[in-house]
């Protein structure tokens, strides 16, 4: 039997620092996408799903007039493999362009 905390085994979900970890090599695509934003700072809420094998499904983003910049470049992200058959996961943006 493996032991929970093997470093074989995947965890049972993802924690936010491993999401932002994932995130991390598109995070300057994604600040592109903060160009207007009136609120200061200027910032979004990505909402999605994810499987064990770290695939982003159905995106939402608030707000939702970032929709079309942001969710291309979040579903071509992979996360790590995870236990969650689904689960959902939270990414918040903040900073970029004005």
């Amino acid at each position: 039997m493996i032991a929970p905390d093997d470093p074989i085994m995947p965890p049972p979900r993802l924690t936010m620092e491993r999401i932002s970890a994932a995130m991390e090599p598109v995070r300057e695509q994604l600040r592109g996408c903060l160009r207007g934003l009136s609120s200061v700072p200027a910032q979004v809420r990505i909402t999605f799903r994810y499987d064990y094998e770290g695939t982003i499904t159905a995106p939402t983003v608030t707000p939702t007039e970032r929709t079309a910049c942001v969710v291309p470049i979040v579903s071509n992200v992979t996360l790590p493999r995870s236990q969650s058959a689904r689960e959902i996961g939270t990414y918040y943006l903040v900073g970029g362009p004005r």
